[in-house]
């Protein structure tokens, strides 16, 4: 088995992210895009017909329900982020080695005990539910994804509190990492452009400029970019 894949939420007008993410942090994994539209040159698949903001929880859903259980026989960690964030992809890969454990989820934890109990969610839901911030990505064993299979979407509207309403059900610890996963760009901590060492993600990195600023810590790309062969069943 690989060590990583790479599931990326985007949508028919991002064209311009998602080749960001080819020329930087994307030719370091295996990875595909699951969106509102298919693309099979660009690696991405339909998973809804819907494009709004809150079609994100369907997306997310969608896809761990009809590719993770593919991805999970030929990866030990399925990593889930935004075409909007940026991956350190050399921290990601010493995080699973050097500290990552199997039946555990690993991101940035939000809930209603750690400061996040002024987000209207948690009137909708459970106030004790914990789930990971989407935007920052999150690390979801092999061995987990087929545990949590198959998926319920909760109607939140979020696709991260779909994710942790189903671990909270499947009874699956999510471990937080705040200072590695980062759910704002670099300048929402005061760090500076490049970002900090221990950074392995930020989200809404949005412009060229924030790409290339932090694209600038990056090791050489592969001499043959990463891609994953998407099987002819998932185009739909």
């Amino acid at each position: 088995m690989k060590d990583i894949v790479c599931g990326i939420m985007t949508s028919r007008g991002a064209a311009d992210r998602r080749g960001w993410i080819e020329e930087t942090w994307g030719a370091h994994f295996d990875h595909v895009y699951y969106s509102d539209h298919r693309s099979p040159l660009g690696n991405v698949v339909k998973v809804s017909n819907a494009t709004h903001y809150k079609s994100n929880e369907e997306k997310h859903i969608n896809f761990l329900n009809r590719c993770g259980p593919f991805l999970a026989e030929r990866y030990e960690w399925i990593f889930c982020c935004d075409d909007d964030t940026f991956v350190f992809p050399h921290r990601l890969r010493n995080f699973v080695r050097d500290q990552a454990q199997p039946g555990r989820v690993y991101g940035t934890v939000h809930s209603s005990k750690k400061g996040a109990g002024d987000n209207p969610i948690f009137k909708r839901i459970d106030p004790s539910v914990c789930f990971p911030a989407g935007g920052a990505g999150y690390l979801i064993p092999a061995g987990v994804m087929k545990h949590l299979h198959p998926l319920k979407n909760h109607g939140t509207g979020y696709s991260d509190v779909s994710l942790g309403m189903n671990l909270m059900e499947k009874g699956v610890p999510l471990l937080d990492f705040e200072h590695q996963f980062f759910a704002h760009k670099p300048v929402g901590y005061g760090h500076p452009e490049r970002g900090v060492p221990e950074a392995i993600s930020y989200h809404y990195i949005k412009t060229r400029e924030e790409v290339d600023a932090l694209a600038g810590g990056l090791e050489p790309a592969p001499i043959s970019p990463a891609r994953l062969r998407i099987p002819l069943a998932w185009w739909w």
